[in-house]
């Protein structure tokens, strides 16, 4: 099978199982981690097996290193292996995330690998989740109204054309000519600390790369430079978001000061897309 035959992930054949794994990815505990690192090898099977699965005629190849990206982008502080609040060492999640790399390549592969080839790959990964079977990310007991913030991002996109999307962005920007910025930098940073003690981080990272990757995204009518107010507008959006998902154990003046931004416009949402 060559890559121009799968031009989506719901036409891939072994979409299920791709899915599985980009899903679990984000929600990996230490002992998960530990697990894998520990099973991830690199013979001569494993070998060939990821230089075929990460070749040019490998289904959604772009997709892959999209997710690899993804993945460092969610593991940075880990990697890094420097904050307090670590529990494993870098070297160990280094290993850990060559084997969900492996894993997602040989989802999305199969078709082109050979069995030994698949089943090598992905071994450490079955080693630690035996069952196929999975749970979407759950950003928590505001999943909801988290989507329909990320949602809300997604509708900005298409500003340069769109005069709707254009409205939402300028009135994001106006209600944060209100907000303290200082306060907010505090109130995210209240937020970012409840993450910690509630085992949130990788779900924040998951929330703010899906919220960058919502404002930013463009379509084939899109046509753009940018604007020296996107980094504030993104900020505030973002810290609305987290402000949402953390809402259940941040104080009550954070929370308030982060929602502000998008107050307006999530009310008068009424339809959220659940595809984050």
């Amino acid at each position: 099978m060559s890559a121009t035959r799968v031009s989506s992930l719901h036409e891939h054949p072994n979409c299920d199982e791709v899915v599985e794994v980009l899903a679990r990815m984000t929600t990996l505990t230490d002992d998960q981690l530990a697990e894998l690192a520990a099973g991830w090898c690199d013979d001569d099977v494993t070998s060939a097996g990821r230089a075929t699965a990460l070749g040019p005629d490998s289904p959604l190849v772009l997709e892959v290193l999209a997710a690899f990206d993804s993945l460092e982008y969610l593991y940075a502080d880990d990697l890094q292996g420097e904050a307090a609040y670590l529990t494993i060492s870098a070297p160990v999640t280094a290993l850990a995330l060559k084997a969900v790399r492996d894993a997602i390549a040989a989802a999305y592969a199969r078709p082109v690998l050979t069995r030994s080839e698949y089943v090598a790959l992905l071994a450490p990964w079955r080693a630690t989740f035996p069952d196929s079977s999975y749970c979407a990310p759950d950003f928590g007991p505001q999943h909801a109204a988290v989507v329909a913030a990320l949602g809300l991002m997604s509708s900005m996109a298409c500003r340069s054309h769109d005069p709707h999307a254009q409205q939402r962005w300028s009135s994001v920007l106006e209600q944060g000519e209100q907000v303290d910025l200082e306060r907010h930098g505090d109130a995210v940073d209240h937020a970012w600390d409840a993450a910690l003690l509630t085992q949130r981080r990788r779900l924040w990272g998951l929330a703010s790369r899906s919220g960058q990757e919502a404002f930013f995204r463009r379509c084939a009518q899109c046509d753009r430079a940018g604007h020296e107010a996107d980094g504030v507008v993104l900020a505030l959006c973002l810290g609305a978001v987290v402000g949402i998902m953390m809402g259940d154990v941040l104080d009550d003046d954070s929370q308030a000061l982060l929602r502000s931004p998008l107050g307006a416009l999530l009310a008068a949402q009424t339809t959220a897309s659940d595809h984050y």
